[in-house]
């Protein structure tokens, strides 16, 4: 293999692990200077995780041309597989809590969401969708692309993208850590499945913070 393109995987590999770092790392910084405005803290947060995402998303696919962010192919099975798969991946994230519960023996009450998302602005859930597809092309397309030119077999690629799609949420606490290893392992699998399409997981993601922010603006109106 030629050595520059090795350099520029492993550079891009890095480049996966805790991405969401840097845009906390700028917001905070600009949130020290704005006389701690909780707002515009938030929205800097939202609008560098855009900015760094799609960076780090442009630089793969620019320096080593990375096919598996092509759409070829896509059909209207995909594209169903994908909304259908939305709700089981919430399922799988509530099974998960309950046995976090279970594990702390914590009595398990009622089945709820994040109230938080539901009383964002319109903007804040644009950000989130537009997160969770910039998340699919990073962590399943780019991962992979990468992972594959360097022969890593296909299960260690599934654990991988996994993995670093966790650590990139372990800001949110060990339940939510454990809950987007198995999420992730579980969108690693479809994209895997469905002939490496990353229209398949984006539209599951996407689908599945659509639900929950509909889902949590609810139990606030509620």
């Amino acid at each position: 293999m030629n050595i520059r393109i090795l350099y520029l995987e492993i550079l891009c590999l890095l480049l996966l692990v805790y991405p969401v770092a840097v845009p906390n790392i700028l917001s905070n910084m600009i949130y020290n200077n704005i006389k701690h405005d909780k707002t515009k803290q938030k929205y800097s947060f939202w609008i560098f995780c855009i900015v760094f995402f799609t960076l780090t998303v442009w630089l793969p696919t620019y320096l080593l041309g990375c096919k598996s962010l092509t759409l070829i192919n896509a059909s209207v099975w995909h594209g169903l597989v994908g909304i259908l798969a939305a709700p089981l991946l919430i399922i799988v994230e509530i099974l998960v809590g309950i046995l976090a519960s279970l594990a702390a023996k914590k009595k398990i009450g009622e089945i709820t969401v994040d109230e938080r998302i539901g009383k964002e602005s319109p903007f804040i859930w644009l950000c989130v969708i537009l997160v969770a597809i910039l998340e699919e092309l990073l962590f399943r397309g780019i991962c992979f692309e990468i992972l594959g030119s360097l022969d890593v077999n296909i299960y260690v690629c599934i654990v991988i993208s996994a993995l670093l799609y966790a650590i990139n949420h372990c800001h949110e606490g060990v339940v939510t850590t454990l809950q987007k290893v198995l999420t992730g392992a579980f969108l690693a699998s479809m994209y895997v499945l469905s002939g490496y399409n990353i229209i398949v997981p984006i539209l599951a993601h996407v689908f599945e913070n659509v639900i929950l922010i509909v889902w949590s603006k609810r139990k606030n109106e509620g």
